[in-house]
């Protein structure tokens, strides 16, 4: 085979086919085992993408609000009682407000807090990155009475006991959901209420493996069906014009 104007072995071309044909894999086979492909159609995995609704989420924070009463749950007579339910009810805002997965929040170190900026610089050891977020106004409000009442030389934002990184305790948010009546709900469905929410507001899905440190674009694709239909609107738009009804 020539190429240039020189020969090329025969044994460096099959060599350049299998690498060429090794990255193609690596970029479309993930694709392929993600979404079943028949008939040369692209079939998403079928079940239900389960996300809080605007009004189980106003229910699930009034039930895991520490100022709140609940009868059957009893009264909160310590302390400990009622800083538990706040760390819950606090987190539970973060997750919903930035996406985080919940290894993300409970790790959070206070070094990654801007509150001057309203930023959080947060790291992904899922994937091994770094977000830069913007605070909302509920999640800087609940940062900034956190930072207030941090203790002395308190190194994480949500933090156990003996001071180290809040470990996974989902029993309060399990118990509230079941006071407010939700099922179906676990703390990762927060992380899908944050995603299912900037998509229908129209976001790309690009924007949305950014916002949720997806390290690849397959994995935001589980959330295209939520997106605004684009070029339906748009079909309509010129239909309209050609039948004269604009």
């Amino acid at each position: 085979m020539r190429q240039g104007g020189h020969d090329v072995p025969r044994i460096d071309v099959i060599r350049r086919f299998k690498r060429g044909w090794t990255s193609f894999l690596k970029v479309y086979q993930p694709l392929a085992d993600h979404w079943a492909i028949k008939d040369n159609q692209l079939r998403p995995f079928k079940g239900r993408l389960r996300y809080l609704s605007k009004e189980e989420e106003v229910r699930l924070l009034a039930a895991l609000d520490p100022d709140n009463y609940f009868a059957g749950f009893g009264a909160l007579t310590t302390e400990d009682i009622y800083t538990f339910r706040r760390d819950m009810y606090d987190l539970v805002v973060v997750l919903l407000d930035t996406g985080a997965r919940y290894s993300e929040a409970a790790g959070l170190p206070w070094e990654s807090i801007d509150l001057k900026n309203k930023t959080i610089a947060l790291y992904r050891s899922k994937v091994n990155n770094e977000s830069v977020l913007q605070m909302t106004a509920r999640v800087h409000k609940v940062l900034t009475r956190r930072f207030e009442h941090r203790r002395e030389n308190q190194k994480y934002v949500f933090e156990s006991q003996n001071g180290t990184a809040r470990r996974y305790a989902p029993g309060a948010f399990i118990r509230a959901c079941k006071r407010c009546r939700i099922e179906g709900i676990t703390l990762h469905s927060l992380r899908h209420t944050f995603a299912s929410r900037v998509v229908q507001s129209g976001l790309s899905l690009v924007e949305i493996q950014n916002l949720l440190g997806h390290a690849s674009p397959i994995t935001s694709l589980r959330y295209a069906h939520l997106a605004p239909n684009q070029a339906a609107s748009k079909a309509v738009m010129v239909l309209d014009r050609f039948n004269g009804e604009a």
